[in-house]
């Protein structure tokens, strides 16, 4: 099995750690080096950071102290045999204890399965609850057309017990009808007068009712009537003497000396939407007579 670059890395370390003269020559090396990095600036010393920088860097501090307070911790109660004077490290690359490496391991993957298969229960339960909504909506549907059905199959094994009864009464209804029909359309027709006619459609039947079913055109072609004289009240000639009466009696009670307009903006009287001022009586009526 191939190895990861961190497993590589320790393996060299723990290579170069062997040997004393190689491990000092390194160090030295990299002094040399983070010296020249800060004399171009590409690495800063504490002195020369902002305080946002100084935070963030102490607190990275922090934290790789800490890992490395608990990985010391872990590997002191696994216990681990001294090492023989002739260690291959070929043999064994990792400086760190092998078992704490695949405990540590085991635990990472177990906890990716349990986070998987708990994303995998919520996916499926949605799916779930979507195919049962969509089974409640058919089931719904298809009750209703049952109850449908029902009740259609029951009117009719209702209307099949009153066949011979209503094949008894047919003849005798339609006759009876035909027969109404012909003498009013025939009495309608004949009528010598307006008067007459508009009575016989009065007596027949109402505007209103007629409107309301929309029979008013079957009544005009069956019993060849007029619409004029279905209409529910008779058009009447005004009469000219009631007229003049009525704008002679209105002209008189208008006159100044015999009534007077109130003076209160709200003494005002409306009849079918036309406001007006109340007129009070100057004198009593039998002056007038």
């Amino acid at each position: 099995m191939a190895m990861s670059a961190k497993e590589r890395m320790a393996r060299w370390r723990a290579k170069q750690r062997a040997d004393r003269a190689s491990h000092e020559l390194y160090k030295q090396r990299e002094r040399e080096r983070n010296q020249q990095r800060k004399e171009t600036g590409q690495f800063k010393s504490v002195e020369n950071m902002t305080p946002r920088e100084k935070r963030q860097v102490r607190k990275r501090w922090r934290q790789n102290s800490r890992e490395y307070r608990e990985r010391k911790k872990t590997s002191a109660h696994i216990l681990t045999p001294p090492t023989s004077p002739n260690t291959n490290y070929e043999e064994n690359p990792n400086p760190l204890p092998e078992d704490n490496r695949r405990s540590l391991s085991m635990r990472r993957s177990l906890a990716r399965k349990r986070k998987n298969q708990k994303a995998k229960c919520y996916r499926q339960n949605a799916k779930l609850v979507i195919k049962l909504k969509c089974q409640q909506r058919l089931t719904e549907r298809y009750k209703k057309r049952y109850n449908r059905l029902k009740r259609k199959v029951n009117d009719v094994n209702n209307d099949g017990n009153h066949d011979q009864d209503t094949n008894q009464l047919s003849g005798k209804a339609y006759f009876l009808y035909k027969s109404m029909i012909n003498n009013i359309r025939r009495r309608y027709t004949t009528a010598k007068s307006n008067k007459e006619r508009r009575f016989i459609a009065s007596l027949v039947a109402r505007k209103r009712i007629l409107k309301q079913y929309g029979l008013i055109t079957f009544v005009k072609s069956t019993l060849s009537m007029s619409r004029r004289h279905l209409q529910k009240k008779p058009l009447r000639k005004p009469n000219v003497k009631s007229l003049q009466m009525k704008s002679d009696v209105k002209s008189f009670y208008e006159r100044d000396d015999v009534s007077q307009l109130t003076a209160d903006k709200k003494s005002t009287i409306t009849r079918n939407k036309d406001k007006r001022q109340i007129r009070l009586l100057s004198d009593d009526l039998k002056k007038y007579t």
